[in-house]
């Protein structure tokens, strides 16, 4: 079966990997083992330690005192206190309602940062509770990314934040999900 890397465990990266575990399901479900077969093998990378992307904000604790600079300067979160400046009911999901997540308690309009940050990933859950080691690398930052034309493959070079390690691996397919704010910005 075809595999795909997929940098960013935000939302996009999130629901990307939601929508092949609903398809999962729903073949199991169906029986059908020749779709199963062909479903692809895919893995998540993102440098934070959790999901979320701009939703989830790495503690103070978790950036090492003796961290470069440049390491710190490539946080891409909202702030802790942050409240979206969107109504709630803009982002609510058909399959999975604040109601059922929030078990009926009134919500402001406007919701604060955690609370679109628990919803989010409450839906990824809900039927898969193992869904972010089935399908997520966290504290591991794609380094570099290189179409091969002899393989037909992308090469993925990734680096694991606590050992330093860097692995190269190679996938058929590979999906930016990493937003905007994913990559870096060099002043012209």
């Amino acid at each position: 079966s075809p595999t795909v890397a997929v940098i960013g465990a935000g939302p996009g990266g999130m629901f990307f990997c939601h929508a092949l575990e609903t398809y999962r399901r729903d073949l199991l479900e169906k029986g059908d083992d020749v779709a199963l077969a062909n479903l692809p093998k895919v893995t998540c990378f993102d440098r934070a330690s959790g999901p979320g992307g701009v939703w989830h904000v790495e503690s103070r604790s978790t950036i090492p005192s003796d961290a470069e600079p440049k390491l710190c300067s490539r946080r891409t979160s909202v702030y802790e206190a942050f409240w979206t400046n969107g109504p709630k009911e803009a982002i609510e999901f058909f399959d999975y309602t604040y109601d059922e997540h929030f078990g009926g308690h009134s919500l402001p309009v406007y919701m604060p940062r955690w609370a679109i940050l628990e919803y989010l990933s409450g839906r990824v859950t809900k039927n898969c509770p193992d869904f972010f080691d089935k399908y997520m690398k966290f504290n591991t930052s794609v380094e570099s990314v290189t179409f091969v034309d002899a393989e037909e493959k992308f090469e993925v070079v990734t680096k694991d934040a606590s050992s330093g390690e860097c692995i190269k691996e190679y996938y058929d397919k590979c999906i930016w999900a990493a937003g905007m704010n994913g990559g870096p910005k060099i002043p012209v």
